[in-house]
């Protein structure tokens, strides 16, 4: 198959490969998730904080964007979770059938 896509790997060593990626993603994800709504979520930003820009004003932001801002973060890093899960079912069940046939 020739074109921009990833051709998941058919062998166990490779599924085991594919699997454990996703489980760092739901990893990464569940810490973000986990510092997003216990450390950041009771956190002032500024609009230096928000856009990473040294020339922005050092003032804080309204209160609606900095719920804003924490709401989409925390929505970003529990979609990354959700992924983290579904990889990991599927290759699970990918592997066991890539086992099964290699019997």
């Amino acid at each position: 198959m020739s074109g921009p896509f990833v051709r998941f790997p058919t062998n166990r060593a490779g599924r085991v490969l594919v699997l454990c990626a996703y489980l760092l993603l739901f990893t990464f994800s569940c810490w973000g998730l986990w510092l997003q709504l216990t450390v950041d979520w009771d956190t002032q930003w500024s609009y230096a904080d928000m856009f990473h820009d040294p020339g922005a004003p050092t003032t804080e932001l309204p209160p609606e964007l900095n719920h804003a801002r924490n709401i989409v973060h925390a929505t970003g890093f529990g979609v990354c979770a959700v992924f983290g899960v579904a990889g990991v079912i599927y290759q699970v069940v990918a592997l066991r059938a890539t086992r099964s046939r290699e019997r």
